[in-house]
Parts: C-alpha cells; structure tokens; sequence
C-alpha cells in the first residue's frame, strides 16, 4: 500500500507541475489559470482517463495470460497428466474474465452495493472502452464533468487580507482537491480489485489463502471507487444531514448552510469573523474527507495483517473525517451539549 501511495503521489506531484506550465494566462483577469486550482482541475481532466486507460489493458493483458493458463491447465485436467485440477483451470478462467472485463465487473459489483448511486456508468466500459484512444472522457460519466475553478482577488489591497486569503483557498483550491482526491481513491481502489483477483487466481493454483480474504478486498476496494458515496452515506447515518460532498465528489457551494457560518450583528469585526470562520469549515471539508479516506485503507490494511493499527483506530479515523468535513455542525452539537442551545444558535442555522 506505501508503494501504491509513492506512485499517486508521483503521478500527482509530476501532473500538478506539466499542468502549470501548461496553462495559458486566464483572459478574465481572475488569475485563476495559474493557480493551484486550476493545476488541480487539470491533473483530474488530462491525467485520469489516461491512467484509467492504462490500468485496464493492464487488467486485460493479464487476464488473457489467466485465460490462457486457465485453459492449459483444463487440457492437463482431461489428459489426467496430474499437472492441473478442473477446480484450478476453472478458477484461473473466471478470474481471467473478470480481469478482462475488470471495468463492467467493477460496475456491476459497485451497482449492488450502492445501487444506482454505484459507478455503473463502468458497466458501459470494457477492454476497449475508449475505440478512440483516450479521447472519451469516462471521468464525465461517472462524475458529470469537473467543477469550475473559483477566481481568487488580490488580498494586499484587501480590506480584511486574512478573510480575502482564506476566501481565496477556499474556492479556488478545496473544491479541485477534494475531487482530485476521491478521483484519485476510485482508480487505487480499481487498482487493488485488479491486483487482488490476479492474487486470488494464483493462491488456488498453491492451495493457499481464504477466499474469503480476498473478497474482504474486493468489498474494500469497491467502497474505495465509491468514497464519495460512502462518505455521504456515512454522514447521513452519523450526523443526520446531507454530506458537503455529493456522491460524485463534488462539494456544495461554500454559500450553503452546511458550510456558511451567519451572524446576525453588522458590527465588521463579527461579519469578517463569520465570513473567516466560513472559510475555514470549507477548507477543513478537504481535510475531513482526506481522513476519512485513510481510515477506508486503514480499515483494508488491517484485514489484510499488513498494516499497523486496529479498527478501533481506523473507524476513529472516519468518524474524525465525517466531523472535521461538517465541523460546522459537529460545533453545533459540541457547543449544544455543553453549553445548551443558547451557546450553539449561530452554529446550527
């Protein structure tokens, strides 16, 4: 998992710097072509479908070696040469196709999971799911396009520069990074769902391993491509509201009650506290959702015996994410609790 970590965030890092050289000056004047923002946005529209692309001929290059073997070891079977097992040759043979067709079979599982709020825009994607190379763009079937970047002002002539800083953060950089991060948690997730069939047919060839294991990853992986959704899912359950995050990974508009914090005084030192504080529930929606995705890996490399840690240690970790991502209404129910209702009122309008 460290080494699948060390390969996103390369890609990430080496995205994010052609990106910005990339980019042309922005013809608004907003300034918004050179900032993180829009590096951001440009990792997630020039660099997902190509990567998505590659990890399934990969998928599909090994699972045509699976089918071939698969079938060699059927011949061994029938000829009794004691070289194979029908149980072995059948294994490698659906193994092999569900590799070919890691997308559709990804689809299908994330679809009875979830429902139809599962990735089932995959199903319609195979081998050869893109006959044009890589100009189809899956990612806006699955996540209806990218978001567009928030402009940024320039805070030295601002009235209020910690406000007009924070502003800036806030709408230009969270929400492209909030979606580059589950963007980037679907296709480690198809990673792991390709590597663990490959995995599962080979222990049967060795007797070794629980299957049952190996779809204990699989689960794990489909709630990986589906972070958004379960997040969502999650905040609901736990917190009884809508999440700031849509299940395509998306967030709300900084302006909704989930994240705006109001105060009714029109003293401008409380209207520029209420506008920072605002600002800083939408930043800490990265942070929360960031958390919440490490506990989801946490929770497979527990499973798994590879990683240091317990449940207890990973469900913290999705609990913290779920709170830090609605801190607005967590301090809603902390202040209530403690100092009544009275102490949280501008916190849960």
């Amino acid at each position: 998992m460290k080494r699948l970590q060390f390969y996103l965030l390369t890609v990430f890092l080496f995205s994010v710097g052609s990106s910005a050289y990339a980019s042309s000056p922005d013809d608004t004047g907003s300034g918004a072509a050179s900032t993180v923002g829009e590096a951001l946005k440009n990792l997630i529209t020039d660099v997902w479908n190509p990567i998505l692309l590659l990890i399934t001929m990969g998928a599909g290059i090994g699972g045509i070696f699976l089918l071939i073997r698969g079938l060699v070891k059927m011949a061994a079977a029938a000829q009794d040469r004691g070289n194979g097992s029908y149980g072995s040759a059948i294994a490698y043979i659906l193994c092999a196709a569900l590799l070919i067709a890691l997308p559709e079979s990804s689809g299908m599982g994330m679809t009875t999971l979830f429902g139809d709020a599962g990735r089932s825009s995959l199903q319609t994607a195979g081998l050869d799911y893109d006959d044009n190379g890589i100009s189809d763009n899956l990612l806006s079937a699955l996540t209806g396009g990218t978001a567009a970047v928030g402009g940024v002002q320039n805070c030295l002539s601002a009235d209020q520069p910690a406000v007009c800083m924070s502003s800036n953060i806030a709408r230009n950089v969270i929400p492209m990074a909030v979606m580059a991060l589950f963007a980037l948690t679907f296709l480690a997730g198809l990673i792991i769902a390709g590597t663990t069939i490959l995995q599962w047919a080979k222990s049967t060839e060795r007797g070794q391993g629980d299957g049952r294991s190996y779809l204990t990853r699989i689960v794990a992986a489909i709630f990986l491509m589906n972070a958004s959704v379960l997040f969502r899912i999650a905040t609901k359950t736990a917190m009884g509201q809508d999440s700031p995050v849509t299940d395509l990974g998306h967030m709300v508009d900084a302006s909704s009650p989930l994240l705006a914090y109001k105060t009714t005084s029109t003293n401008s030192v409380f209207v520029a506290y209420s506008q920072l504080l605002s600002n800083a529930f939408v930043i800490l929606v990265f942070f929360g959702a960031w958390a919440f995705v490490r506990g989801v890996f946490m929770f497979k490399g527990v499973s798994e015996g590879k990683q240091q840690g317990s449940y207890g240690m990973a469900f913290t970790y999705t609990i913290a994410g779920i709170m830090l991502a609605n801190a607005k209404f967590s301090t809603c129910l902390i202040l209530g609790t403690v100092g009544g209702v009275d102490a949280a009122v501008d916190f849960c309008t």
